[in-house]
């Protein structure tokens, strides 16, 4: 299983984001590879409400209809949050939101064995493989260019 986060799924579908390209490939790949994409409710949340301010409400469509039928949504409880909230208190890790805090509470609860990601830190918190490396670190194909659109 493979964890999907807010980076990921925001690259998938803005053609400007500096990460859409790696975001679709390994898209394809992991599907075609037959791994099951994971994430939960607070992670589409957000990323909701990124596309929405960001792409406007037909992305927010495009989400619903071309993506999430292909992830399976792990509901958070009271019983994780309250968890995932007191270990975030504890030990807060600059950058970490709560959303990523649960996150690794979600990959290691569902032994996610890698994250589709572009932030590194969700990753190794973890202890799990992120992919793909992020445009600005080259990304894992060398023909990739920034802002170069994918055909539809």
């Amino acid at each position: 299983m493979i964890f999907i986060d807010t980076s990921a799924l925001y690259a998938l579908l803005d053609r400007d984001d500096p990460n859409h390209w790696p975001a679709r490939v390994t898209w394809k790949q992991i599907l075609s590879g037959g791994q099951t994409f994971l994430t939960h409710n607070y992670v589409l949340l957000e990323t909701v409400t990124q596309v929405q301010r960001r792409l406007g409400t037909e992305a927010v469509a495009a989400l619903q209809e071309a993506i999430l039928p292909q992830v399976l949504l792990f509901w958070v409880d009271e019983v994780l949050h309250q968890r995932a909230m007191a270990a975030w208190l504890a030990a807060p890790r600059p950058g970490e939101s709560l959303v990523d805090r649960i996150s690794v509470e979600v990959i290691r609860l569902r032994h996610c064995q890698a994250a589709f990601t572009f932030d590194k830190a969700l990753g190794a918190a973890a202890g799990v493989s992120v992919a793909p490396l992020p445009a600005s670190e080259g990304g894992p194909w060398p023909w990739w260019k920034p802002r170069r659109r994918m055909p539809s």
